[in-house]
């Protein structure tokens, strides 16, 4: 074997270094140690084939493990920039297994490959849709808030009821949007809260996942999301609950909020991956395709918690309220044209007239899925939810009422 002509000029410089940095290193001499130790008991190697003299006939097996203290000790210094070389990627280690024993090798150094990624082979079709469908909700629901605060403003002249303006996302939701669209925006949110963002980071030649946390406020805000299933849950159990309905809407929200949040906050998301190589044959030996590991970024579990939250959170505020209300007295149903959320959840205790005729203010007819156009001495109102048109002629007989029922719609007249 020839003696590297540079062999002292590399030792030199080997030994400037570990004088320069001599206290550093002896505080990783234990981790050094471990790390040998480690090595060894997976005899990694490395293999030569020897032929002395040009002679083929007579091939030589030449082994020697990577961190052989038995070799002379210089041979530790290239054991440990192999070493390197695997943990940056430029190595790889192949175990083989055969009839008499097991050979763990060392690759020869390959050098590292950039790829660009081809955008049309990431699959987006999926969150596409989903965040279509979210942003379609939001744009609409500003716009039809937007609607509900000219009529109370330009229209009513302030003559509203201001308590069935707190009701603006449960009841537009149901009635302008629809039980689908609200269903793809929870799920949009349960996508969120129950998925890990990860990110690969570039570490020397090889790479890495990294898994940013979510800020706590995007962790609320997220939370906040899911409350439309319990919107869904109120507007589904509004015929069973009936009177009970406006005392228990606003608890279950609060409390289904909360407990997710805190949920998400303690307890985050976190992603898993496991290394497990398999490999397929294909069209017999012509390749292999190999899976080597399996990362999940998402949780199906947690997701079912987050909506047993949901459930429980409607279910104990409700008959919480059934069982401390015995006595709460149900409501009589003057119109059909509310739906059961719409009629249990806005306020009428002010807005009755000549007997017990129920008047509607018009920001709050707009809420319940109706448009009211005024045209000369009719009136007339369109229903989204029947796709019906109905007329009436204004009644003198209300300008002698408060202002506020002189511009509101009664419902008794519709339909």
């Amino acid at each position: 074997m020839a003696l590297n002509v540079d062999c002292e000029a590399k030792y030199s410089s080997i030994l400037n270094f570990t004088s320069w940095y001599i206290s550093d290193f002896q505080n990783l001499a234990p981790l050094a140690l471990e790390t040998m130790q480690d090595i060894q008991q997976l005899n990694i190697s490395i293999i030569q084939f020897l032929v002395a003299d040009n002679n083929t006939a007579n091939v030589m097996w030449y082994q020697r493990g990577i961190l052989d203290l038995n070799f002379e000790q210089s041979w530790i210094y290239f054991g440990w920039c192999f070493m390197y070389e695997w943990a940056i990627g430029e190595r790889e280690v192949l175990s083989f297994d055969g009839d008499i024993q097991t050979l763990t090798l060392l690759s020869s150094r390959s050098n590292s490959v950039s790829v660009t990624l081809n955008k049309n082979e990431i699959p987006t079709t999926v969150s596409m849709f989903y965040g279509g469908f979210t942003l379609y909700v939001t744009i609409f629901l500003i716009g039809a808030t937007v609607v509900v605060a000219i009529y109370a403003v330009f229209v009513c002249g302030g003559d509203v009821e201001p308590w069935n303006l707190l009701e603006v996302n449960r009841l537009l939701g149901h009635v302008w949007v629809g039980r689908t669209v609200l269903i793809i925006r929870s799920v949009t949110a349960l996508w969120v809260l129950n998925s890990s963002r990860l990110e690969v980071a570039l570490m020397g030649n090889g790479v890495q996942f990294q898994s940013p946390g979510l800020a706590w406020t995007s962790v609320i805000l997220a939370s906040s999301e899911l409350l439309w299933l319990v919107y869904m849950a109120n507007n589904i159990l509004s015929p069973i609950t009936q009177q009970y309905t406006p005392f228990y809407v606003v608890k279950s929200t609060v409390l289904a909020w909360f407990i997710t949040a805190v949920f998400s906050l303690c307890a985050p998301q976190t992603y898993h991956a496991s290394i497990h190589r398999t490999c397929d044959y294909y069209d017999m030996d012509f390749a292999l395709t190999c899976s080597s590991a399996l990362v999940e970024i998402g949780s199906w579990s947690r997701a079912q918690w987050n909506i047993y939250f949901v459930l429980a959170s409607v279910a104990v505020t409700a008959i919480s309220e059934m069982y401390f209300r015995p006595r709460s007295i149900p409501r009589p149903i003057p119109t059909l044209l509310l739906t059961s959320t719409s009629y249990f959840l806005l306020d009428f205790t002010d807005w009755y007239a000549h007997g017990h005729n129920i008047y509607l203010d018009r920001a709050s007819v707009f809420l319940s899925g109706m448009i009211s156009v005024k045209w000369k001495d009719f009136m007339y109102v369109f229903d989204v939810k029947r796709w019906c048109l109905y007329s009436y002629k204004i009644d003198p007989a209300d300008h002698d009422e408060e202002p506020r029922i002189a511009k509101a719609v009664p419902m008794w007249r519709v339909g």
